[in-house]
């Protein structure tokens, strides 16, 4: 009898220890499950917001066109520097929204030979000189705004003019570019001023307008916020941050180089699966638990019977 008790003993053991591997593979496997989800839930995660960001950007460069174009493509305009008088009209009759409203902080009227003819700094219409460093820094996308308007302008007997609107046709005639201006990180739009409806461009290369609208952190920081991420940044690449808890997108200028990133620190949304599933995951680890506990027992008992009927 001793000796069927001692054998018992073993058997007993053996069959709590397979009881708890089962209960610890099933915590094996739960665990498995949440990080794989929390994985597939970050790369979507990373896609969704990458994607969100560039087409925020995006959207903020085709506005400032847009705005830019109630100016640049506007017949009065076509007619003032015309006349040289692009200055009177800045002050007269967009001075008082266009910083106000649409957050354009530099306003340039540039000529055909890449000369300041005026400047409008917010409110205020400053003397010809001071855009001379902005038209230094960017004439790269004066030059190529000028040769979109040739590639697209039509020549009658009256004059030049825009074969269609400059930013919503399928090929707008519009450059825009993330850049710096007097140290301040924005974007710089730079368009042909060419008529609207009854005016004509008399020389072939056309006055160019340049805009600028920077992008303060707070600014920076409230479109991240709308797009659901934490401390959204932008920064140069000499500046650039690296590390996993941040995001990047790249911003490249019109010549395709690298100048920005867009930065902001990554959620993992591992908290978020936890916290949504540790209830239901305890319940059915408890569950599991009691049951191989309970078979256990159970099997212990009817091995202990049998070995005593024996």
């Amino acid at each position: 009898m001793a000796e069927q008790m001692h054998t018992g003993r073993p058997m007993a053991r053996f069959v709590y220890t397979f009881a708890a591997a089962v209960v610890g593979c099933f915590v094996a496997a739960i665990l498995y499950v949440l990080v794989f989800a929390s994985g597939v839930a970050s790369d979507i995660r990373h896609d969704v917001e990458h994607s969100l960001v560039r087409n925020e950007f995006a959207n903020q460069m085709r506005q400032l066109a847009h705005d830019q174009s109630q100016i640049s493509h506007w017949d009065e305009m076509v007619r003032a520097v015309k006349s040289e008088s692009a200055e009177e009209l800045l002050r007269s009759k967009v001075a008082g929204w266009i910083w106000k409203d649409f957050g354009v902080q530099y306003t340039i009227v540039v000529g055909p030979e890449l000369r300041t003819k005026a400047v409008l700094f917010k409110r205020e219409v400053m003397d010809a000189a001071h855009g001379d460093e902005t038209i230094a820094q960017h004439h790269d996308l004066i030059e190529r705004a000028q040769q979109n308007y040739l590639s697209q302008s039509v020549v009658s007997s009256e004059g030049h003019r825009a074969e269609s609107h400059p930013v919503r046709s399928q090929t707008p005639i519009d450059v825009r570019a993330i850049r710096q201006v007097a140290g301040k990180p924005g974007i710089v739009a730079v368009q042909a001023i060419v008529p609207h409806e009854n005016e004509y461009l008399v020389d072939r290369l056309p006055h160019t307008m340049v805009t600028f609208k920077p992008f303060a952190s707070q600014k920076v920081e409230a479109i991240g916020d709308r797009q659901g991420v934490a401390d959204m940044k932008l920064v140069h690449q000499s500046s650039a941050v690296s590390g996993d808890i941040w995001s990047v997108v790249e911003l490249e200028d019109a010549n395709q180089e690298l100048a920005f990133q867009l930065v902001w620190k990554s959620v993992s949304p591992w908290n978020t699966i936890l916290s949504g599933t540790l209830g239901v995951v305890i319940a059915m680890l408890a569950a599991a638990s009691l049951a191989m506990l309970f078979i256990s027992r159970r099997h212990r008992q009817a091995l202990l019977a049998l070995e005593q009927s024996n």
